[in-house]
């Protein structure tokens, strides 16, 4: 199959501007995710590549073929709404078929088609049920089958997870990726939620005000924020604003935090000047007594609340003045408790700070 690629889009609506000149390429057999937050302009992205809202300018392309100019139904793609948009008066298996007889696609063929469709997705027991006996789950799996029985070159989900309880989404994320998988289909795939597009995605899009923020892998967006929004978008993190004092070996740094100095590790900045280092919650232990240990950063804090999570417990630790760090641990330690706050340098995310 062609890489889907999209190259300098941008839609307008007045004087608002949902996208703004974004350009990315999804591979043969990726799943890229845009995520972000509502209004960002990754739905109206998406529905530019499907070819349901025209763009002001820019092109959507699969190899070497402009499909810019091509109606929805000539553009080879298959496309799960959010809402699953499923036809109440119709069964499952009709309301699979119904792309396909649109087509004008001969029965014998709808109906082959439609078995397989409905087999991948476990839903052929169910071919005679209409929607509404149907659970969440199951209507979530008829508008993926009916995706795919159109035989796609290009998968284009639209938050398809997001009306279903958090138990059934996270089992459906690993279904999904296991298909997707096993079909090999480029996916393009929109959501909100971080911990869904860490799970799924072979590459993210991190977008805000119509534009990308960075591109790249899930490890790549997590470990490397391009920036503060990109690093609080992506899982929980303590903000620092500092200033990089000194450059050390080895790709170290030392940055001094109003009286408190942390070492820390970056690939991106070389220079002295202002910055905000990331720590994440997840990243910090908990220690009763002071560590000596190398390469480790050591803040001493009072705990000023404590939340029970399940398997862990949510901190909020005061270091200093207004300086108050959050922080999960698997033990449980009482409000005003003394403790230190223990982190590798390398785990000390440094970004630029904009002056």
């Amino acid at each position: 199959m062609p890489d889907l690629i999209v190259q300098g889009v941008t839609k307008r609506y007045g004087r608002i501007v949902a996208v703004d000149h974004i350009s990315f390429t999804v591979r043969d057999g990726e799943l890229l995710s845009l995520l972000g937050p509502s209004g960002c302009g990754k739905t109206t992205t998406l529905r530019i590549i499907a070819g349901l809202t025209r763009q002001d300018e820019g092109k959507v392309l699969l190899g070497d073929k402009d499909i810019t100019g091509l109606p929805p139904e000539k553009r080879g793609m298959g496309m799960v709404f959010q809402n699953y948009a499923l036809w109440p008066h119709m069964t499952v298996h009709d309301n699979v078929a119904f792309p396909l007889r649109a087509r004008g696609m001969p029965e014998e063929e709808v109906r082959r088609r439609v078995t397989e469709a409905l087999e991948m997705v476990k839903l052929y027991e169910l071919r005679d049920r209409y929607p509404h006996q149907l659970s969440g789950g199951q209507q979530q799996r008829v508008a993926l089958a009916r995706a795919l029985a159109v035989q796609p070159k290009i998968l284009l989900l639209d938050e398809p997870l997001s009306n279903l309880d958090a138990k059934l989404r996270e089992e459906m994320r690993f279904e999904l990726k296991e298909l997707q998988r096993k079909l090999g289909i480029t996916a393009v795939y929109v959501t909100h939620d971080q911990a869904e597009a860490l799970a799924l995605s072979d590459v993210i899009a991190v977008m805000n005000a119509g534009r990308i923020m960075q591109l790249g892998t899930p490890k790549e967006i997590y470990e490397e924020p391009a920036n503060t929004f990109v690093a609080d978008f992506i899982g929980k993190i303590n903000f620092l604003e500092g200033y990089l004092e000194e450059i050390l070996e080895g790709g170290y740094v030392l940055v001094r935090i109003g009286g408190l100095y942390l070492k820390a590790y970056t690939r991106r900045i070389r220079e002295k000047g202002p910055v905000v280092v990331g720590v994440r919650p997840n990243h910090i232990r908990i220690a009763v007594k002071k560590p000596e240990e190398d390469q480790v950063n050591v803040l001493e804090g009072t705990i000023i609340r404590r939340t029970y999570l399940g398997e862990t417990y949510d901190y909020r630790v005061r270091v200093t003045g207004d300086l108050v760090l959050r922080v999960e641990g698997e033990e449980s330690y009482d409000a005003g408790s003394r403790i230190f706050l223990v982190f590798p340098a390398e785990k000390a995310l440094v970004i630029e700070r904009r002056k």
